[in-house]
């Protein structure tokens, strides 16, 4: 699921909505840059984390839940 929230501000991001502030959340965010594929700033997949710990989330319900997030 964090992997997917990546993705899709990343493509915002390349579609034409180059700020800067997006540029430092997605170099904050990104799931790549450690092995364990959380992010690069531990609270932004906890803050996740938390979010999603009591819901079992249905596919239809993850970009509903993603643009929440």
């Amino acid at each position: 699921m964090f992997s997917l929230i990546f993705y899709a501000i990343e493509t915002y991001y390349e579609n034409g909505h180059k700020t800067e502030e997006l540029e430092d959340l997605l170099s904050e965010l990104n799931p790549f840059l450690w092995g364990d594929r959380s992010s690069a700033d531990p609270a932004y997949f906890t803050d996740l984390c938390e979010m999603i710990s009591d819901d079992d989330i249905p596919i239809e319900g993850s970009y509903a839940l993603a643009r929440s997030y």
